[in-house]
């Protein structure tokens, strides 16, 4: 019975915790996110898995004290970049970056494949793309481009990437 009431009060108390820390921890996750995830899960099994109950609930008030802290911090512009990292610029005018392809640790046909999944039939008719904190990648088109929509994106995901979607100097 002492087990199982652990158990609630331990579930009542993560609730809390994503109430507090907010909706964005569970939704488009950076590293320091998931980081947070992580680090509050094996807080939170320390209750269940230890007889001072008392001192694990406080591992977790303290935890969510520091990433209220570190939000607060975060408010600051060179803090945010610090903690989060910046976005990278992965296309920037028409042209590929190469440099910021290899530090984001992305392949060219990982870069295509995404873009292919936002509807873009050619790397060519993307002037901006960014690698955002979450991960995602964000394009803009160009004025004059064409983008792929409905059936049209199905054929594009299975098709191989075409010789004219290498990297323009």
């Amino acid at each position: 019975m002492a087990y199982s009431l652990k158990i609630i009060i331990v579930f009542i108390f993560i609730l809390f915790s994503f109430r507090i820390l907010g909706k964005r921890l569970v939704s488009q996750l950076t590293n320091y996110d998931l980081a947070n995830i992580f680090v509050l899960s094996a807080i939170a099994a320390g209750p269940l898995i230890t007889s001072d109950f008392a001192l694990a609930l406080t591992g977790m008030g303290v935890f969510m004290g520091l990433h209220l802290l570190l939000k607060v911090l975060g408010m600051n512009h060179k803090m945010r970049e610090y903690i989060l990292g910046k976005s990278k610029m992965l296309i920037e005018k028409g042209k590929i970056s190469e440099k910021n392809l290899k530090s984001a640790k992305l392949t060219l046909s990982e870069l295509v494949d995404e873009l292919k999944d936002l509807g873009y039939t050619n790397v060519a008719d993307v002037e901006f793309a960014i690698l955002e904190n979450t991960g995602k990648i964000t394009a803009v088109p160009k004025k004059d481009s064409k983008m792929a929509k409905g059936k049209e994106i199905c054929s594009i995901k299975n098709a191989e990437a075409p010789a004219k979607m290498e990297p323009q100097e």
